[in-house]
């Protein structure tokens, strides 16, 4: 189909989500049963909300400390200006100042998904400290009823291909306790601080 596209793995995704995509995932629901969809988006595109409604879809949504996101998205930067990234997401981003601007133009797809009660919230910590009892949770919010050994099996899986992912940087939390210097730190705190309180994190 024209609007799929292919990434540098091979897998095939679509850029931008429309109406016309819905009677494909009626399709695909009909052959094979229930499926998955992975996006970035914001709630407010009329097709995603037609998308929860039609099918009615659980969802989970995985969201960082901002500070921690801006250092993760200088590094996509510069993977991607040394050629070993190809999502192009981040070419522009070359520092602190540069992630927080584009932090505050992210910062609403986590309020609007926050506004529904029957969305499955995960902390980016909580997949890096505890991936059991977080899968357990995933597994209870999806009623899949998957044994622990399963979801065991699944987490070291995951690990042994991470490190394989184009979008796999360094997987640690809480990054800018030590690599933020103190002065951009400042700044940061200052400019989010209601995003970061929002959000759940302590500004130090």
């Amino acid at each position: 189909m024209e609007e799929w596209e292919r990434n540098n793995n091979g897998h095939s995704f679509i850029r931008f989500l429309e109406d016309s995509h819905l009677k494909l995932f009626e399709k695909i629901e009909k052959e094979h049963g229930f499926f998955i969809v992975k996006m970035h988006t914001r709630l407010a595109k009329p097709t995603v909300k037609k998308l929860l409604e039609k099918f009615k879809v659980k969802v989970t949504v995985c969201y960082r400390d901002p500070r921690d996101i801006i250092l993760s998205a200088i590094d996509h930067g510069v993977r991607f200006r040394k050629g070993f990234c190809g999502s192009g997401g981040f070419e522009h981003i070359f520092n602190i100042e540069d992630g927080i601007r584009e932090f505050k133009k992210w910062s609403y797809i986590y309020y609007e998904w926050k506004k529904y009660e029957n969305v499955l919230m995960i902390k980016y910590e909580d997949l890096m400290t505890d991936q059991l009892t977080l899968l357990k949770r995933i597994n209870d919010y999806l009623g899949v009823n998957l044994e622990n050994g399963i979801l065991k099996s699944i987490y070291e899986k995951r690990d042994r291909e991470k490190i394989l992912s184009w979008n796999y940087n360094k997987g640690t939390i809480y990054r800018w306790r030590h690599e933020m210097p103190s002065d951009l730190l400042k700044k940061c705190n200052e400019l989010l601080s209601e995003d970061i309180i929002k959000m759940g994190y302590s500004l130090y």
